[in-house]
């Protein structure tokens, strides 16, 4: 298999799972013929902070350190590897302790040869690669196995900057839910829901009829004095349509003008007078 191959399959693999763990243990299977591989390791860089921790590893040949997942570094070690973690050059040693760049990044244990590459997006440095070799001393990798090394700089990138983004997402989603949790703990209430004060009593006519004109997708047009629950009915026959897991979209046409008519179809679109789509634009 030639490198491009190679490199073909790894931006497959790279680009293909959703966690970065998956992808790193299919580029190792993929790059395991091809290097004298003990481990991949992917550890991701927090700057502020000084802080490296890994996030996944392929233990090919049993060679990956067992030592901690994040470690903070100091300020003289960050100083030594912060021009290199821009610079993006890769680097190797017969162990971690020869340079001492791979001594601030490479987890304790990693006594076999060793390359490194910083791992690098539109915002800066966000991580590094670390390649163990399963062999004794870093002889093990030629300069072959660095050029190589130099091109799995770019998959990786994108495979790191893809998890980071999955998992502020889950952070962004778990805040919401503890809003949401909160929220309804505060209205002594189990869903949002929009509920119709007196829809089974005074209201039950008009909720007969707002299950009536739901099912449809005609037009309705709702008339009332400000106040009386114009909106409230919108949202219960929104929330009964085929529609319902779609936006509902309030639009005040109070101060409209020309032949914009108030109402709005449930399609998302404001409909005129004379029965033409406005495409949402109000003259």
């Amino acid at each position: 298999m030639s490198v491009r191959d190679v490199l073909s399959d790894v931006w497959r693999e790279a680009c293909r799972h959703i966690e970065i763990r998956e992808s790193v243990d299919a580029i190792a299977a993929i790059l395991a013929p091809h290097l004298p591989l003990g481990a991949l390791i992917v550890r991701r860089i927090e700057a502020t902070a000084r802080s490296i921790e890994t996030v996944a590893t392929a233990d090919v040949a049993g060679s990956a350190a067992p030592g901690p997942a994040m470690r903070t570094i100091d300020a003289a070690g960050w100083r030594r590897i912060e021009k290199w973690l821009h610079e993006g050059g890769v680097i190797r040693g017969l162990s971690a302790d020869d340079d001492p760049r791979l001594h601030a990044i490479v987890p304790d244990g990693a006594d076999a040869g060793v390359m490194a590459g910083p791992l690098q997006s539109s915002m800066g440095p966000i991580g590094v690669l670390i390649v163990t070799c399963r062999g004794p001393g870093a002889r093990g990798f030629t300069a072959d196995h660095v050029r190589l090394a130099q091109r799995l700089l770019e998959p990786f990138a994108v495979a790191l900057e893809n998890d980071r983004r999955l998992h502020e997402l889950e952070s962004l989603r778990d805040a919401a839910e503890a809003d949401r949790e909160s929220l309804l703990k505060r209205l002594g209430r189990q869903t949002l829901t929009e509920e119709v004060v007196g829809a089974q009593t005074g209201l039950k006519h008009v909720m007969e009829r707002v299950e009536l004109v739901a099912k449809s997708d005609v037009p309705v047009l709702i008339l009332g004095d400000t106040g009386t629950g114009k909106e409230v009915v919108s949202r219960a026959i929104h929330a009964r349509s085929k529609q319902s897991e779609g936006p509902f979209i309030r639009v005040n046409c109070g101060g409209g003008v020309g032949d914009v008519d108030r109402r709005r179809g449930r399609d998302g679109r404001i409909d005129r007078v004379d029965g033409r789509a406005a495409d949402g634009e109000v003259d």
